[in-house]
Parts: C-alpha cells; structure tokens; sequence
C-alpha cells in the first residue's frame, strides 16, 4: 500500500490509501503459466485448456489485474480512441451520444471537444487530437482550417467532416444535411402564412452553409417580390448575449417584423426566452420558424415550428463512415446527405 495526499483540510491533509497495480508476471506466477501466456489469453490470440483458462480467470480475479491500457495501444499502435471536434455542445449532443453509443459498440471511445465557432481554437484542438494520436477525427468545422485537415488526412489518420460542407476541401468524406433545401421549406411556409415583414438570425459568417441558406433566403423573397428590410438581418448571432441583443431589437421593433426565421437551436431557444420576459406572446405578437431540435416539439407551451435535424441518422452514418476508414476500406459514398423533418407547430400565426 502507498499513501497518497489527497486533500488539503484546515490543520492538516487527508490521505487516502491506494492499492499498487498487479503485474501480468504476478498473475502468471498465481495460474501456474508464462506471462507470454497471460499476455495471448488477454488478446484472444489463441485458445487454451480450459484447465489453463479457469487458473487464468481467477488469477485475474483475485489480483484485481487490469491491463494497461496505454502500453496495450502503443503496442498495436492504436488508442482505440476518436476524436470529435463540435462547435456547440447544446446544438449537437445528440448527434454525439448516437455516434458514441455505436462506436463503444465497436470497442472505441469518442473524445469529445467544442470549439466555439472560433476557428483558431478548433485548430489547437486538431493539432492536439493529431499529437495524442486518436485513430480518427469526427469535425462540425468552423472552417479557416483547411491546411490542418489536409495535413491530418494526409498522415493517414481517417477524418470524416459533417454537417459543414468546405468548399476548398471537395474531396474529403462528409456526412451533411440538405441545408439549402430547409432554408426553403421554411421561407415558403412563412410566406404562405402572409408573413412579409421577415427578420433573419443569421449563423457564423465564416460558414459556407450559413452564407447558401442566407442567399436562398433572399432569392425566395425575391422571387415573391417581397420587399427586403436588411435592417432586421443579423450576421453572426451565436452566443447567448448576441441572440438576446438581436432578439431585444427586433420587439423594440415589433411592429416592424411579424416574424422571426432562425437558423440553430440555441437562437430558438433564446429568443423565446426573451420574448417571454417581455411579456411578448408567440405567435399572437410575433411567429418564430427555424432550425431547432426534436424536443421543440413539446417543450414550450407552443410546438415550434422548424427544422427538425434526422441526429440518429447523422450519427449513424458518421460512425459508420468512421469505421469504414479506420478498418481501411472505401467509404460507399464520399459525400452523404441526410434529410432532415420539417415539422408543423403552433409558433407561426396566419395572416391570411
């Protein structure tokens, strides 16, 4: 036994005991067998008696013996780890927990690290996943980080891109939702309803995907003659503090905009929130659309009405992509789109 400190107290330190970690020659020399032995036992690289087996199991047992699992992956030069890069936690946990549930299924752990929206940081965080040597890289990129994805790719480390489409890296493996095709169903039905005075929470200008979905946006208005208030659109509202200031602007402005068209969760969530502090009712003073989460269908006193992203099948094709690469074999398709449900609530009034 080994004393450690383990924290401090007013007077003094309390110490906890901590047990000395077995040793496979210990657990050899218990069964009666090599450590040669032990160590093929442990990775089924052949069978045994079941004499040998028996001795081998409780030897195990009875010393407590885990493996280590650090020197186990520098010898097979594998950490039987990937590494998963998020802009937003709240946005994509369900995307994260499907991948996770199908890769420990598999026997590989899913780190998980967020970005921010802020490119730099995600690129500190490629460059750590690539130094602490993670058999693969899941990334919702912020972009601005080209020449470090090409270079992990290029050491042969499998990176599969998702839900942002980078236009520089055509080539890559990605697994995206039909975004553009969204941002349509969702302007059209405002439209339909008689919405006209239009405001739009725009996402991270640096994003490919943001500036399409802004641009067909502004083609469905044009193509109803509606009349643009650029006034009302705002660029780059992703923090908690940027939704709420936009949100505050347009119900100083409410007369002047009968609806809101977001386009992430957290935009939903947050305006929301404000327009209840307010005492702003939806829809009867203002309607609010957008790209939100599947619990929207019932987590406010209103359904929203949005975008509904398909995470198990994201999830699904992510790991599976993943998977693909790592065993070395060619992904069926480079580039998977996934459908997403566009669903009908009560959050958008009708003005004709």
């Amino acid at each position: 036994m080994v004393l450690y400190p383990k924290f401090l107290i007013p007077g003094g330190i309390i110490y906890i005991m901590k047990q000395k970690r077995s040793t496979i020659k210990q657990v050899a020399e218990k069964a009666g067998v090599s450590p040669a032995t032990i160590s093929r036992y442990l990775n089924n690289s052949r069978s045994f008696p079941d004499d040998v087996t028996r001795r081998i199991k409780e030897a195990i047992e009875s010393l407590h013996y885990a493996p280590n699992a650090n020197a186990r992956s520098l010898k097979q030069n594998k950490t039987r780890i990937i590494g998963m890069i998020i802009p937003d936690m709240v946005v994509y946990i369900y995307i994260c927990k499907i991948i996770e549930h199908i890769l420990y299924d598999h026997h590989y752990s899913l780190m998980i690290a967020t970005s921010d929206y802020d490119s730099q940081k995600e690129g500190q965080l490629l460059q750590k996943f690539f130094q602490q040597g993670v058999d693969g890289i899941l990334l919702a990129s912020c972009g601005q980080n080209n020449e470090h994805i090409s270079f992990i790719k290029d050491q042969g480390i499998p990176i599969v891109l998702f839900d942002r489409f980078l236009q520089n890296l055509p080539d890559m493996n990605y697994v995206l939702e039909k975004g553009v095709e969204c941002i349509q169903k969702i302007t059209e039905y405002a439209i339909s309803q008689g919405h006209r005075k239009i405001a739009y929470m725009q996402g991270p200008s640096n994003e490919l995907i943001s500036t399409e979905r802004f641009d067909e946006f502004r083609r469905i208005l044009q193509k109803h003659g509606i009349h643009e208030n650029p006034r009302f659109y705002y660029k780059h509202v992703m923090t908690q503090e940027q939704i709420r200031e936009a949100s505050n602007d347009i119900i100083d402005h409410i007369s002047e905009v009968s609806i809101v068209i977001t386009t992430n969760a957290k935009q939903i969530k947050y305006f929301v929130m404000t327009a209840n502090e307010r005492g702003i009712k939806i829809p009867d003073d203002i309607s609010i659309t957008g790209f939100g989460l599947d619990e929207y269908r019932t987590l406010f006193p209103y359904p929203i009405t949005c975008i509904i992203q398909n995470h198990v099948e994201i999830g699904r094709q992510c790991a599976k992509m993943m998977l693909e690469l790592i065993n070395d074999e060619e992904p069926q398709e480079r580039i998977v789109m996934i459908d997403s449900d566009f669903f009908i609530g009560d959050s958008i009034r009708r003005l004709c």
